[in-house]
């Protein structure tokens, strides 16, 4: 998806910020770039989108030469979220998420489509939200906005650079599940920059360690945790996380799991299929007047869009139909 082949970076003081990379972003992965200050983390993100330009070698984005695309068009077809959340404070929310699409000639009725939905997958209702200004939500509101709007424009790349690193522990960590759920349902390839290893390990499929402008080390939290290339990731990963190497696995299916959603027996399929949407779950259990669960389980398919990987297909089931 995208690939930096032998890529420096000189800048005009002599700095050499970046010394000959090579390395492949998959598509559909979250590869997060951390290092201490200096590495060239952020350097190569910036890069992805041409707001830095390399000295010397090539990158690539399916293939095709980005130094020869127009640098705006390009921008336009990347999500970019940063630390300062970046929203226009004299737009409302619904005018902040949709100003690429509507800079992109999107129809009205499209792009307010998109920003509904968006504003539901993060769990802020677009009726009570959409028409406030940023000045009026809170620090952790206002960067889901500042994800989703990276999302409106349906890009297939997003970069985020420290999206999350200027909120309080709590909303961090509601934003890192919060995006760890997304990446599962909407599969972007999204490049994420931090200095904070708990974070890293948490979202990421894989992992680009940087040090002095090079790549020391790329591979999945795991394999990071388990076998450090050297004494500088060693310690950059802590002797705490190492020690606590042997109990890292997998999460257990209770983590994943989310409370049932309940519908009567009389509601309309319209209002059922509406409420799987708005609550974010692929299911519904069907219940009498006594909220009781009596009969076997009928299967439909879902005539709602949605992204679906070439291994699988999207059903919505109503338990008890």
């Amino acid at each position: 998806m995208i690939e930096f082949k032998e890529v420096n970076k000189v800048f005009r003081d002599g700095f050499h910020a970046l010394k000959n990379i090579t390395f492949k972003v998959e598509e559909g992965e979250l590869l997060v770039l951390i290092g201490p200050s200096g590495s060239g983390k952020t350097t190569t993100m910036r890069m992805i989108n041409r707001l830095i330009e390399p000295t010397k070698g090539t990158i690539t984005i399916e293939g095709k030469d980005i130094s020869k695309e127009d640098p705006v068009k390009l921008r336009r077809t990347i999500g970019y979220v940063i630390q300062q959340i970046g929203l226009l404070p004299h737009m409302t929310i619904k005018e902040n998420v949709s100003l690429v699409p509507r800079l992109m000639k999107w129809k009205k009725e499209r792009y307010i489509d998109k920003v509904d939905e968006l504003m539901h997958m993060v769990g802020l209702d677009p009726e009570m939200f959409g028409e406030r200004y940023p000045s009026e939500l809170s620090g952790g509101q206002q960067q889901r906005i500042g994800v989703i709007r990276a999302l409106a424009a349906e890009p297939k790349i997003i970069l985020m650079d420290e999206p999350f690193s200027a909120l309080d522990p709590i909303s961090r960590e509601q934003l890192q599940d919060e995006l760890v759920r997304l990446q599962r349902d909407i599969q972007k390839t999204i490049v994420f920059v931090t200095h904070d290893m708990d974070e890293a390990l948490k979202i990421a499929d894989r992992i680009c360690i940087m040090k002095d402008g090079e790549v020391v080390q790329l591979d999945t939290p795991e394999n990071i945790i388990r076998r450090p290339a050297n004494e500088f990731v060693r310690s950059f990963i802590g002797e705490d996380r190492l020690q606590e190497s042997d109990s890292i696995s997998f999460p257990k299916l209770t983590k994943l799991m989310v409370p049932a959603v309940t519908a009567g027996e009389n509601r309309r399929l319209a209002e059922s299929l509406k409420m799987i949407r708005n609550k974010r779950v692929n299911s519904l259990v069907v219940v009498n007047d006594q909220n009781v669960f009596q009969q076997p389980a009928a299967r439909i398919r879902s005539p709602l869009p949605g992204k679906t990987s070439q291994s699988r297909r999207s059903w919505f089931t109503l338990w008890g139909i």
